[in-house]
């Protein structure tokens, strides 16, 4: 998004004194100072922008609303005109025509297709919402006080070893299927519960805590670090860093929506304005029926599970949604919204631990590594057992958390000594691998024996054969060796296991939302250019017609939510089997809806006799509209 004068000042001289003689008639020969400061001057006073939209119809008002929600992912006219039905596909083209020739958006080109936006000075006139007093007696329902739980069970997770990756840096299936089964949600706001790990597991990978060894993720040293803060300062740094991923950082545009927590917006408003930042992946239109959890954007779906806002139901259906007090105090700042105040946490004789799920994340850590998870809501009930426990002490989790967390938790006495019995087993006796350095040369041996800041690498000299070195110094003892000229081959077959860098695979493609990248301005948009390009009478007749169409990807995608949102049966040929037992079969299907967050899509509808059908979008070989 660009503010006005920005835009004005990057425009070619002959397209601002064409918008000049738009705006204010011919005036002879202008320098080019008074030109932009004219221009400037008549299309950001509001007055002026008030006078042409009040001239507009509903229907224009609100595609300016969906481009100004857009934000600088901007908004295709192909995705505007899906979200109005096609009815109004000409008039739309005109109508994006007049507004960028009025300055009230403008266009740019990236890989041949048009993106519009708002101008910052805008948006918030654009986006326009009706809000509701809160009465007191409605029932919110929020995740503010799970958001660490969530992140620390994803962590816990990792580092018991128990991620990992495929060759192509996809997760394991293995690894899918415990991440849904680790579902930490009310049964009313399940959606396709990996979406949230997923994005958990974003924010962990671009805080660089991950490394990879073979083919098992683990937390960097690093990581024990910045988790270890404080909670409210760890929750800030989840909800930062996803205002700068869904939001480029821009917190204007939910402060503008969201002013305050004694007034909410209908979910169904809350729905179709959120649709522009990711159209593709929703419908602006879910009145008149049952609002469920995973028929939402997925921003108002991330920003329920971060805790930012709260829902209300009505007779089993979402009804309301506003901020939560942490959310408004996130957003503005606000210290006394912000306040942590930390519940006690409970031990019993059954070795049953009830721990707030809003605690320091180092003892949440400790928490979900040594038992096993009975409950998850305001507080976590676990129950500690020998084998998660050991296998909890072998992980990489410091040693100081679990002497901290028993301190903080205020064990009962059979606890403390079955818990002591147990961390016997693991750390009562050791086996330790020494790093020996053996010196054939009895004067370097000599050398090095005399060198102090040798020695302070050494635990033991062993007189005219070797050394005993520190673990944790030999990195520096082989620099010193360098000045010696010995450069000794390192046999540790740990040392030589490598470590890598965490990288992102086809996963955190169900992350991310489908946007445009950053095109060439277009400061002269051209109506024919831009007719042609939109779903015209001809277009209808092959995509959109009645004939068979061979689409795939996108394209696919696009006709069959069209088809859904105009309640248009559809004919698919698809195919069901595999090998020599494949078959083509022939359906007309009034499809319901279309997945296509996560591999495999799949449309749900229900047959001409009435019999309810799911079929994978990469099985249809053709299909067409019955009618248009």
């Amino acid at each position: 998004m660009l503010k006005v004068k920005d835009f004005l000042e990057t425009m070619p001289k002959g397209a601002l004194k064409v918008i000049h003689e738009n705006l204010l008639g011919k005036q002879g020969i202008i320098s080019n100072v008074r030109l932009l400061q004219e221009c400037a001057t008549q299309i950001e006073n509001i007055e002026n922008l008030s006078l042409w939209y009040d001239t507009l119809k509903t229907w224009q008002k609100k595609v300016l609303t969906w481009i100004a929600m857009s934000q600088n992912r901007g908004v295709s006219r192909a995705e505007l005109s899906i979200a109005l039905r096609h009815e109004l596909n000409e008039e739309l083209a005109i109508f994006l025509q007049e507004a960028c020739e009025r300055v009230a958006i403008f266009r740019a080109e990236s890989f041949g297709v048009f993106a519009y936006y708002s101008f910052t000075d805008f948006a918030d006139f654009f986006v326009k919402v009706d809000k509701s007093e809160i009465t007191g007696r409605e029932s919110w329902f929020s995740n503010e006080n799970k958001v660490l739980w969530l992140l620390i069970r994803l962590c816990s997770l990792i580092v018991k070893g128990e991620l990992r990756i495929n060759n192509n840096l996809d997760l394991h299936r293995r690894t899918q299927m415990q991440l849904q089964e680790m579902s930490a949600m009310p049964e009313f706001f399940s959606v396709e519960k990996n979406d949230y790990w997923l994005l958990l597991l974003q924010f962990c990978s671009d805080s660089s805590w991950l490394e990879v060894t073979g083919s098992v993720v683990g937390l960097a040293d690093h990581a024990f670090e910045e988790i270890s803060v404080h909670p409210q300062r760890l929750v800030l740094n989840i909800l930062d860093w996803w205002a700068k991923l869904r939001l480029d950082g821009n917190l204007g545009i939910l402060q503008h929506l969201f002013a305050n927590q004694e007034q909410s917006i209908s979910i169904v408003s809350a729905q179709n304005l959120f649709w522009a930042t990711d159209p593709q992946n929703s419908n602006p239109d879910i009145g008149g029926q049952e609002v469920e959890f995973s028929r939402l954007n997925k921003i108002l779906q991330e920003m329920w599970v971060l805790g930012i806002v709260e829902f209300s139901i009505r007779e089993s259906s979402l009804d309301q949604v506003r901020l939560t007090r942490r959310g408004y105090g996130w957003l503005y700042n606000s210290v006394d919204e912000l306040e942590f105040n930390p519940l006690a946490a409970t031990s019993m004789p059954n070795f049953e631990l009830l721990i707030p799920a809003m605690s320091n994340p180092a003892y949440l850590m400790v928490a979900s590594s040594v038992g096993e998870i009975l409950a998850e809501d305001e507080f976590i009930r676990i129950v500690v057992n020998k084998e998660d426990y050991i296998a909890g002490l072998k992980t990489n989790i410091p040693k100081i958390w679990f002497d901290n967390f028993y301190q903080w938790i205020n064990l009962p006495p059979n606890m403390q000594e079955t818990l002591a019995s147990w961390y016997q087993i693991l750390f009562g006796s050791w086996i330790r691998t020494l790093q020996i350095l053996r010196i054939y040369d009895e004067n370097k041996w000599e050398e090095l024996n005399g060198f102090s800041a040798f020695k302070d690498c050494v635990i033991e000299s062993i007189p005219n054969w070797g050394f005993i070195l520190h673990d944790l110094k030999v990195k520096k003892a082989r620099e010193l060796l360098e000045n010696f000229g010995l450069t000794p081959p390192d046999f540790n077959e740990l040392a030589n296991q490598k470590t890598q860098k965490f990288k992102k695979g086809d996963w955190s493609q169900k992350v991310a939302i489908a946007r445009f990248k950053d095109g060439k301005i277009d400061y002269e948009p051209n109506q024919k250019e831009d007719l042609e390009q939109v779903v015209s009478p001809s277009l209808q007749k092959s995509k959109y017609g009645t004939e068979f169409q061979e689409l795939a990807g996108l394209e696919l995608n696009n006709v069959l939510r069209y088809a859904s949102l105009m309640d248009i049966p559809v004919e698919i040929e698809y195919y069901v089997g595999s090998g020599k037992r494949k078959e083509e079969i022939s359906k007309t299907v009034l499809i319901k809806e279309v997945f296509t967050r996560r591999e495999p899509c799949f449309l749900q509808g229900n047959c001409s006799s009435g019999e309810s059908i799911e079929i994978h979008l990469d099985n249809i070989s053709r299909f067409r509209l019955t009618k248009i």
